[in-house]
């Protein structure tokens, strides 16, 4: 990243189908919001459906001209609203919608207060890998006509790729008359094949969501006919039924052991030192009894610490059980009980929580002195068919199921079609195969948490 606060990156451009403008035209005027609230609700939704996150905010530019005095002033007084909506997956289309319209107003009574104010007022911690508040731009723009002519000048935009991205990504549109255009801007951590299939994804969650205004958020479909064909098996594909989890993690960590692996607030660890520090918890887990399939519960907010304590627990030969500290006290003991869980591992903040029961031993990451184990690698033997882990269904029907997924379940991601990768990671919508995958591709890059919105 330079001074300028960009990464290297590009650009990615494409038109929405004049089928769905004249919708949107239509949708706009019936419930009584604005092509780009219709607009930027969906990119929301498409936010919620890749990362599985329920609180979102997106930077909005605005003109900043809603005085007299500065409407017709010359120069650049653009402003940047961050705008916060929070995911329902129950809520419908249309009320969404509604929703945002009206964060919109809101946002729009202080829009005179300078975006750098507000990050002052925050006291947000300004770091060169994140910018602060947002990660993500929405752009949105109206013209009237696309050229201009002066005498006998005719004058019309010319598009101009700088080979930069302020921000991992965002999505900027132009609604003309004719049409709407519109373009991704994305860092270099993304490819553009991924980029390619983010578009179609967007387009076919503003689809969905105009055209079927009473579909829940939930049951919308990121990905197209085509691309639900491979996720049942509709096309044949062939994965490898050798290795495990934490072997492929090994070869990244030879290819990229300086890389960023995860970035946590202000907190960033490499590849290198990442397999150390899963390493030396997964000495300390053998030398409390964790081998082949010892089943090992993880009571901890998502961070660094959560992930070293999940790869620990892996190299140790051991099975990783979730627990979501959000979760009823019933539920977490529950799971323990019927998991027959070995080992809890926590935060010191949840020690005192839950009286939990059963018979097993208790390690507290930040008191435990696991770090003073070696950070040499010795992992055990783990055969493609043991139990890599263990996740427990919502309970919805009934007692909740622990669904057991192996090694070989896991890593045949790793060899399936490129093509359909990211819609198996957005799909699952779990965290464990979300940081996974992008730890299992070095060259992805960064897997970036954000403290509040996990």
């Amino acid at each position: 990243m330079n001074k300028e606060g960009k990464s290297a990156g590009s650009i990615k451009r494409f038109e929405v189908d004049s089928v769905i403008v004249s919708a949107i035209r239509d949708a706009s005027v019936e419930y009584k919001v604005s092509p780009f609230v219709i607009f930027i609700a969906a990119y929301y939704v498409f936010l919620y459906k890749y990362t599985n996150q329920k609180e979102l905010i997106l930077g909005v530019p605005v003109a900043n001209r809603q005085q007299m005095d500065t409407e017709r002033l010359i120069g650049c007084i653009a402003n940047t609203l961050p705008l916060k909506a929070d995911i329902d997956h129950q809520e419908t289309s249309v009320a969404f919608m509604r929703k945002i319209s009206e964060i919109v107003r809101e946002a729009q009574d202080h829009e005179e207060l300078p975006f750098d104010k507000l990050v002052d007022l925050l006291n947000v911690t300004r770091s060169l890998t994140n910018n602060p508040v947002f990660q993500s731009m929405f752009v949105y723009q109206r013209k009237e006509q696309s050229t201009l002519r002066l005498d006998k000048c005719l004058l019309q935009p010319y598009e101009v790729e700088t080979g930069t991205s302020k921000f991992d990504l965002s999505l900027s549109l132009l609604d003309t008359p004719e049409r709407i255009e519109g373009f991704f801007e994305y860092s270099t951590i993304f490819e553009e094949e991924t980029i390619n299939r983010m578009i179609n994804s967007y387009l076919q969650i503003l689809s969905e969501m105009i055209l079927s205004p009473n579909e829940r958020l939930g049951e919308i479909k990121a990905i197209t006919p085509i691309e639900e064909s491979y996720l049942l098996g509709e096309k044949s594909c062939k994965y490898p039924k050798e290795g495990n989890i934490h072997e492929r993690f090994a070869e990244q960590v030879k290819k990229f052991p300086n890389r960023t692996a995860i970035v946590y607030g202000t907190e960033e660890i490499t590849y290198a030192e990442l397999d150390q520090e899963s390493n030396r918890m997964a000495n300390y887990l053998r030398k409390n009894g964790v081998g082949r399939e010892t089943r090992v519960a993880i009571l901890q907010d998502r961070s660094i610490s959560y992930i070293i304590s999940i790869l620990g627990v892996l190299k140790a030969g051991g099975t990783y059980i979730p627990l979501d500290p959000e979760q009823p006290e019933s539920r977490l003991l529950y799971i323990i009980e019927d998991s027959r869980c070995n080992i809890v591992i926590s935060h010191a903040k949840f020690k005192n929580t839950f009286s939990l029961g059963g018979n097993y031993k208790s390690i507290i990451y930040e008191e435990d002195p696991w770090n003073l184990e070696g950070s040499g690698g010795n992992s055990m033997d783990v055969y493609p068919e043991q139990v890599a882990y263990i996740i427990y269904t919502s309970g919805s029907t009934g007692k909740p199921k622990g669904v057991l997924n192996t090694h070989h379940n896991v890593r045949r991601l790793f060899g399936a079609p490129r093509n359909i990768l990211h819609f198996l990671k957005m799909m699952l919508g779990h965290f464990f195969i979300h940081w996974l995958l992008t730890l299992q591709f070095g060259r992805y890059g960064e897997l970036c948490f954000t403290e509040g919105n996990l």
